[in-house]
């Protein structure tokens, strides 16, 4: 199945949305290490809207195949 995850944070601090980013990604590889499973993630921030940036994680296998 081809599929990726979305993470909003808020705009209001830019330090906290940060912070987040910064957790989900460590959390997703750590979790995918302490698991024994591929950790071949692309992850990338955008801005989502006023109030929101947004992270996306998807597998790198995933991005290959739909010619990213």
């Amino acid at each position: 199945e081809k599929k990726g995850f979305k993470v909003l944070m808020p705009k209001a601090s830019k330090k906290t949305a940060k912070r987040i980013g910064y957790i989900v990604t460590t959390t997703v590889t750590s979790s995918l290490r302490k698991e024994n499973q591929e950790r071949d993630i692309r992850y990338w921030t955008y801005h989502h809207d006023k109030e929101h940036y947004g992270i996306v994680l998807v597998s790198s296998k995933v991005v290959e195949e739909l010619d990213f």
